[in-house]
């Protein structure tokens, strides 16, 4: 501790323009009996002047101070780069020497920051962005004073990716050094994602174009590239290392499609881990090619139209059948304003082509033959989706019952209709499956209220009598009998609607009923939308952790293994939420691909980008900072194979770097810690000089 600054200041103990006015008064006062009597005046003066000095009240102020500790900052990358096998240890060994040389140091003071990985939560998906290291490291430096900074030491393996960030650092007044935790003949290979769509038509091919680094080699090589799709059996490609080289991917399946590529694994690589890569590809249909025979105009015909066609997306094909081969008609065939009814080409050349096929009310009148029927139901077998909406013809001997279609139809009549006023009602299967789970939460405006579905929907005033053969039944009419039954036919679907009076619904009879809704969440059943499967699992990311959801239509839930991308696993019993649906939630370990299964569902969801930049490039280098750290005169070390450099402190304005040490400027800074008032009149001193002083000027004036 030192003392400095010394100064005197005054603090009268009253105002300065009183002060000053006692002194012009006291001084004329003074004149005039000098004038006057020209004996005493010097004592009275003395006195006089005394008197304001003590009301000045003049007073020594010292400063106690004392020599400021150098801050030496290092900044240790603890990225994902850095947590490899091997170079953790290293890190750790690195910075302990480190730290144990720095403490040997006289007025210098140590201050760690560790840089961490950082993540983007980007519309719900995880996005890692590399090593941020200037960015974290001006955020750290603002908490403190650059002036009392002697210089930045860096741990890292050079990859940093921000560097536009450091003029923030490197335009200050001292040195940053780097030391370098990993070694010059280091060998690493990876896949990168260049370009890759999030959507493609689905039918149609995506394509992605991929990099393979390899930085050790200089000459034109391939590397085999393993391709698998939605865990099918994989397709392998030679790639040109350190050339883009573009792949096409199939897209088979609506929804997500989980496409991995990989390179084989080498010996004495840094890791394995960016060796593969994994992206998701959601497939989507462009049009929604649909036909709809109608056997004969009806009063819901505008309700299937006015469905179907609010979609821009739905390509629609509708015939109705107006006029009947066998039907006797003497008007001439150039008058009539009908068409004929393609039949052999759409039911031989261009039946696949379509995505959703609807029998509205269809009879057997000997318009399509049954060698075309027989088309339909290996069509549906195939994978296609047949909707049949069923009418009063369905009882009759016209039904498409005795034709082909029986093998594949969920429901055959009993030949007889219902014919009462009946509203639909959910079954306990219908309240848990998706396409029907929401309808009791469809507000139709009755009373500008919400009301539970048996109490609000309109009713209907027919039913055809069935008998159940196959499938689910998710609304039935009166005493129970099947109203809507969907089912699984072969690798297509089938839906069942026995009831021609949805379109009361469509006109608001009775206040209506969520007919819009039902009849596109059967479609897009039929069509395989998997937000409408049922006894499923489903992963989504929400609020940077993963949900796993499964729904069933049995309200029995098994515990949900979910496998991270690091290969653990994590077991939660689902919670139920809403009848036929319950959810799991479980931490986020960061991109990669993660597999939820109950052992009877399974499903995959690809986090973030597994490419990311964190892991592209992991061999050490110090291209990146070496522009950075010669601007502030820093240097770059390689302890591993140069040896540790020797630290030392050095005056401003000197070199700060030689072969094998680092500088850090020593800034011979002080602080003050406290101020020392001292009066400098002591009173009763002064006092007993006032008093002298009077008593000399009454003697001289008495004489």
């Amino acid at each position: 501790m030192s003392l400095n600054n010394i100064e005197i200041i005054f603090q009268p103990y009253l105002s300065w323009s009183i002060m000053i006015t006692f002194s012009i008064v006291s001084l004329l006062a003074i004149l005039s009996l000098g004038y006057q009597i020209g004996k005493g005046v010097i004592w009275r003066g003395c006195a006089i002047g005394s008197i304001l000095l003590v009301l000045a009240n003049p007073l020594l102020i010292s400063n106690a101070s004392k020599l400021k500790k150098n801050l030496v900052v290092v900044a240790v990358d603890r990225t994902g780069s850095q947590q490899l096998q091997g170079r953790k240890k290293n890190l750790e060994d690195i910075l302990s020497k480190l730290v144990k040389r720095l403490n040997t140091k006289q007025n210098l003071k140590v201050e760690i920051v560790d840089i961490r990985d950082t993540s983007d939560l980007n519309q719900e998906v995880l996005y890692n962005n590399g090593t941020l290291l200037f960015g974290q490291l001006t955020q750290f430096l603002s908490t403190l004073e650059k002036e009392d900074v002697a210089g930045i030491i860096l741990l890292t393996d050079g990859q940093i990716h921000d560097g536009e960030k450091s003029r923030h650092v490197a335009d200050s007044k001292f040195p940053i050094h780097t030391i370098l935790t990993g070694k010059r003949d280091e060998k690493d290979r990876s896949i990168e994602l260049r370009q890759a769509p999030s959507y493609g038509i689905l039918g149609n091919s995506a394509t992605i174009t991929i990099l393979v680094r390899d930085k050790s080699r200089t000459s034109e090589t391939h590397t085999p590239v393993t391709v698998t799709v939605n865990e099918q059996a994989p397709t392998k490609f030679l790639a040109t290392t350190n050339k883009f080289f573009e792949i096409t991917i199939p897209i088979e399946h609506s929804g997500k499609n989980i496409v991995r590529l990989s390179i084989q694994k080498q010996q004495n690589e840094l890791s394995h881990k960016n060796n593969n890569v994994t992206h998701q590809i959601y497939g989507i249909r462009e049009q929604l090619n649909v036909l709809m025979i109608s056997g004969a105009p009806h009063s819901g015909q505008k309700t299937w139209r006015k469905f179907l066609k609010s979609d821009p997306s739905v390509n629609l094909i509708h015939f109705t059948i107006l006029r009947p081969p066998n039907k006797i008609d003497d008007t001439p065939r150039e008058e009539l304003s009908l068409i004929t009814f393609p039949i052999q080409q759409i039911f031989e050349k261009e039946l696949k082509s379509f995505d959703l096929i609807i029998l509205d009310q269809y009879k057997k009148r000997g318009i399509i033959p049954p060698d075309y029927l027989e088309n339909i139901s290996d069509y549906v077998n195939d994978g296609g989706a047949l909707f049949e909406a069923a009418g009063p013809s369905f009882a009759s001997s016209k039904r498409t019952s005795f034709t082909p279609l029986r093998k594949i139809l969920p429901a055959v009549p009993t030949g007889q209709i219902i014919e009462q006023g009946f509203r639909p009602q959910l079954t306990a299967i219908g309240l848990r499956h998706p396409v029907t789970s929401a309808l009791s939460k469809v507000k139709i405006g009755l009373n500008n209220g919400s009301y539970e579905p048996n109490a609000t929907w309109g009713r209907w005033f027919r039913q055809i009598e069935t008998r159940l053969v196959k499938g689910d039944v998710l609304l039935t009419g009166p005493s129970q009998k099947p109203l809507l039954i969907l089912a699984r036919i072969g690798q297509g679907r089938i839906a069942q609607l026995l009831s021609d009076q949805i379109w009361l619904w469509d006109r608001g009879y009775q206040g209506g009923g969520p007919h819009g809704e039902l009849l596109r969440k059967v479609a897009h059943w039929l069509m395989k939308e998997p937000e409408l499967e049922e006894n499923t699992l489903r992963i989504r990311f929400i609020n940077n952790q993963l949900q796993v959801q499964s729904r069933s239509t049995k309200d029995v839930y098994a515990p949900i293994s979910l496998i991270h991308p690091n290969g653990s696993v994590k077991i939660e019993t689902p919670k139920q939420i809403s009848p036929g649906e319950a959810v799991a939630y479980f931490k986020n370990s960061g991109p990669g691909l993660y597999k939820a299964t109950d052992g009877n569902s399974k499903d995959m969801m690809a986090l973030g980008s597994t490419d990311s930049r964190e892991y592209l490039n992991l061999l050490t280098t110090p291209e990146i900072l070496n522009p950075i750290i010669s601007k502030t005169g820093g240097k770059i070390f390689w302890p591993l194979e140069d040896g540790f450099p020797d630290i030392r402190l050095v005056k401003q304005g000197r070199t700060t770097f030689g072969k094998k040490w680092l500088g850090l400027q020593s800034n011979n800074r002080y602080s003050t810690s406290e101020l020392q008032w001292t009066p400098l009149l002591d009173p009763i001193l002064w006092l007993t000089f006032i008093i002298g002083c009077s008593i000399l000027a009454w003697r001289k004036e008495a004489r």
